[in-house]
């Protein structure tokens, strides 16, 4: 008798601990389709008769894909944009570019605004400070004080104004389709690479789209 009775009590603690341990998942039971479905004051929910105040756990909505990224917003690298014209600027007055290097987003059209002293300046002897390849067009404007060591042109029309004082010490035209590269009479325009010789502005130093027809290939 003592051995029936201690069995049942095992097996009684064994249901009580599964009971205890499962996971309420839908039941077809509960299924509605409308309020007139449910019962026991049950409110039909999600095609689902829940008690009022709750809202069904459905197991298959954890495996839904994570919010994807608004294709309406700016890239993360521009101070602001125009994202149906796909227009980037990046104005150093309002985000710091000084020591950090400057990537203009691929596929937009880039505008770097170098308006204070010592920014867009790479701080890596080689390395350009602002990078436009993969643009779609790049002007930078290097208005500040020593701004402008590192410019690296994309294959789009790339203009590089070096109106600051000891500006622009290295520009790169790469294979930009069109590059003008204007030096004020206080900019230093060192390390000046145009597309070719062809296109070197002799006045200045800079260069000029305008210099010979192979100068400007743009489309």
């Amino acid at each position: 008798m003592k051995l029936v009775v201690a069995w049942l009590a095992v097996v009684a603690l064994a249901v009580i601990t599964a009971g205890s341990c499962s996971v309420n998942h839908r039941s077809g039971d509960y299924a509605c389709t409308g309020p007139s479905d449910c019962r026991d004051g049950r409110v039909c929910v999600d095609n689902f008769c829940v008690a009022p105040g709750t809202t069904p756990v459905d197991a298959s909505r954890a495996d839904a894909p994570m919010p994807q990224p608004d294709a309406n917003a700016c890239p993360a690298q521009c101070s602001s944009c125009n994202v149906a014209a796909k227009a980037c600027t990046i104005d150093c007055a309002v985000k710091s570019c000084v020591g950090t290097q400057i990537v203009c987003p691929q596929g937009w059209n880039c505008d770097v605004l170098c308006s204070t002293p010592n920014s867009c300046r790479s701080t890596t002897q080689g390395s350009p400070a602002v990078i436009c390849t993969g643009t779609l067009s790049c002007n930078v404007s290097c208005t500040g004080d020593n701004s402008c060591r590192g410019v690296a042109c994309g294959t789009g029309p790339c203009n590089v104004d070096c109106a600051g004082a000891n500006s622009c010490s290295s520009v790169r035209c790469n294979n930009a389709c069109a590059c003008d590269v204007t030096c004020s009479n206080v900019a230093t325009c060192s390390n000046v690479f145009c597309t070719s010789a062809l296109c070197v502005d002799q006045q200045t130093g800079g260069c000029s789209s305008q210099q010979a027809s192979l100068c400007n290939s743009c489309p």
